[in-house]
């Protein structure tokens, strides 16, 4: 095989890779739970909008983990989701009774749902 030709692939590949690697990356860092400004009343709130099947696999694992959660749609409350900063969906956001707030990006599985909200 010329030597162009070699190179090429191994750019290709390195590319693919990387590229990949961000991937699998920015997943992990969208499920982190991160601190957060807000005005939202305390409590747990899922941001949603139509037609997102992540969103409603969120809500199947709040429903099927027992919490009590008000869902905000982006079609109701857009003004909401440009005030909070929500670009994309679906997000968690918990506001305690002090004010302090984290929210997550992504769909958590049920084990790790119950570690943020602090169930054994």
């Amino acid at each position: 095989m010329p030597e162009p030709a070699l190179r090429a692939i191994v750019v290709v590949l390195v590319v693919v890779v990387a590229g990949l690697g961000g991937a699998v990356l920015r997943r992990g860092a969208a499920l982190r739970r991160r601190n957060v400004a807000t005005t939202l009343e305390p409590g747990l709130h899922l941001f949603t909008a139509a037609g997102c099947g992540s969103c409603d696999r969120a809500r199947r694992i709040l429903a099927g983990a027992g919490e009590e959660f008000s869902e905000r749609g982006w079609e109701d409350e857009p003004e909401l989701f440009r005030r909070e900063g929500i670009d994309r969906v679906p997000v968690l956001m918990r506001v305690g009774a002090d004010g302090s707030a984290w929210r997550i990006h992504g769909v958590p599985s049920t084990a790790r749902l119950r570690r943020w909200l602090g169930d054994p």
